[in-house]
């Protein structure tokens, strides 16, 4: 009788470990397959990220107020009254932070991929790449301050995505004076220009650490890096500095590039980049951005009947004659936001576009807009 059990227990053993595999298998055949579209890797990523967390997105919630010991509006859901859930983080009663509930390239701002490069240049600088090692002092005191070497851990807002932390990496502008300093990072710019083109694929390692793994242009695997976020305030999280992890040897087929300048009129191919060197701009800055969708965004009358707040994350491409395209909603709570945001993002004028090697290149953007009662 007992061989009996212990033969059904390794036989329904085998089943789910087979089960699991085929789900492994089927997961790396769709990633190959969606290598460059973002918003279906990101539904991939999400639902695996959210697993066991389901509730979220299942279950109704209500908004809440506290003003001690921070003032916050928080979703509380009744099967589980010991959470505060505030945008993707999840905290306990205390403020403390409890779990990220997921990581999208749509939730990418310019300080994370300015920190992802920060990361990799001071690696370089650190194994001595291109003898900088023989560099007199003031060049390395001037590398050192821009690659964040000389300061203490720094961490950014995960709930305000456009929170105080240093931005790390001006990269030869008005931040760095030494010339032999500015000529070294635009060399390692060089050294690195094809390999953040697909960020293509980002796991959970436990409830606040993420995997991040990037494709170059070829479709090789670039690096590997691990976001970890933590605490800054009561109610308040960010994520520290990312860490670069070993990347195996990987690669899949990716279709070849074709120029944009002959493509027909309102037609717009070629490499998309997640990061690029420069980041696409708004005409006059993130302050004018900001001021123009406060003066042109336009709140539903639905949503306002029925009380519905919240962020929508929204990505599009810029491209390189500064034109939008491709917008798509990646997260929101409600599709009368959705596509007034939709609307608001075809209606923009142009941008100056995202550089790569000084060329103008089509650059995925994502952004949150925030729908909220006065």
């Amino acid at each position: 009788m007992r061989k009996k059990i212990f033969t059904l227990a390794c036989m329904l053993c085998a089943v789910a470990l087979l089960s699991a595999q085929t789900k492994n298998d089927t997961h790396a055949a769709f990633r190959k397959t969606n290598y460059n579209d973002a918003q279906r890797l990101d539904s991939l990523d999400a639902a695996l990220q959210s697993e066991g967390y389901e509730w979220i997105e299942q279950e109704k919630y209500i908004e809440k107020e506290e003003k001690y010991p921070a003032d916050i509006t928080y979703r509380a859901y009744a099967s589980h009254p010991q959470y505060r859930i505030i945008d993707d983080c999840i905290y306990d009663t205390k403020g403390n932070l409890v779990r990220i509930i997921r990581l999208t390239r749509a939730m990418f701002t310019d300080d994370l991929t300015e920190h992802i490069r920060t990361a990799i240049y001071a690696q370089d600088y650190k194994l001595g790449k291109h003898d900088i090692s023989q560099a007199a002092q003031s060049t390395h005191e001037a590398l050192r301050s821009v690659l964040g070497l000389n300061r203490s851990v720094q961490k950014q807002s995960a709930t305000d995505p456009k929170g105080s932390a240093i931005r790390t990496n001006s990269y030869g502008n008005e931040n760095l004076n030494n010339e032999m300093a500015k000529r070294y990072i635009e060399q390692l710019t060089l050294d690195h220009e094809k390999d953040f083109a697909y960020i293509y694929e980002i796991t959970r390692m436990n409830d606040t650490q993420f995997k991040l793994l990037f494709l170059d242009t070829e479709g090789k695997s670039s690096f590997t890096l691990k976001l970890s976020y933590g605490n800054m305030d009561k109610y308040k999280s960010g994520f520290f500095r990312p860490m670069l992890l070993e990347t195996p040897p990987f690669s899949i087929d990716v279709a070849t590039p074709t120029g944009i300048a002959s493509t027909p009129s309102g037609v717009h191919t070629g490499q998309i980049y997640d990061i690029a060197e420069k980041n696409p701009n708004f005409p006059g800055g993130e302050e004018a951005l900001n001021l123009w969708i406060a003066q042109n965004l336009k709140y539903p009358e639905a949503a306002v009947a029925q009380g519905v707040e919240g962020r929508v994350y929204v990505q599009f491409v810029v491209n390189a004659d500064g034109s939008i395209s491709d917008t798509r909603i990646a997260r929101s709570p409600d599709e009368s936001l959705s596509m007034e945001v939709i609307r608001l993002i075809q209606s923009m004028p142009r941008w100056t576009p995202g550089e790569v090697s000084g060329k103008p290149v089509r650059t995925r953007f994502s952004m949150p807009i925030l729908f909220k009662f006065k």
